[in-house]
């Protein structure tokens, strides 16, 4: 696996543990709506991959996954660490290509995955919290 965005929101881990006590399918409810907040983040990374020329592979191996603590934005792109942060000229460390070019896309690091968090992390954080604080709202109201 390659490259993650983490967006860290206060209270999502405890929400989550403390909607598993109330009923697991609300908590299940919250990590699909949790999703649903990044999503616009993924397709930006998206975005911004295929900018960077290529065969395309990078932008295609964007994804969102759930854990006990939210939701995480990953590249399964096995270079997707040369791709966000490499210098130009940089050279592989190790392996059969080891002193050959990384093939580093132009551009400055970071480019692609953690360049969309760091534009879209207020918005994702705003409607975090907003989800939380209608999760809190509905169950006190009943």
């Amino acid at each position: 696996m390659g490259t993650y965005a983490y967006i860290r929101v206060n209270g999502v881990p405890e929400t989550i543990a403390a909607l598993k006590n109330i009923d697991r399918d609300i908590a299940k409810d919250f990590n699909k709506g949790l999703r649903e907040d990044v999503r616009p983040l993924v397709t930006k990374a998206k975005s911004f991959a295929q900018g960077l020329g290529g065969s395309g592979d990078y932008a295609a191996s964007f994804g969102v996954r759930t854990n006990s603590k939210g939701v995480y934005i990953y590249s399964s792109d096995p270079g997707a660490g040369v791709i966000e942060f490499a210098n130009p000229g940089a050279l592989v460390r190790s392996g059969k290509r080891m002193g050959k070019p990384a093939g580093v896309p132009s551009g400055s690091p970071p480019r692609a995955l953690v360049k969309a968090r760091d534009e879209e992390e207020p918005l994702i954080v705003e409607a975090v919290q907003k989800r939380i604080q209608d999760i809190i709202r509905s169950y006190l109201n009943g």
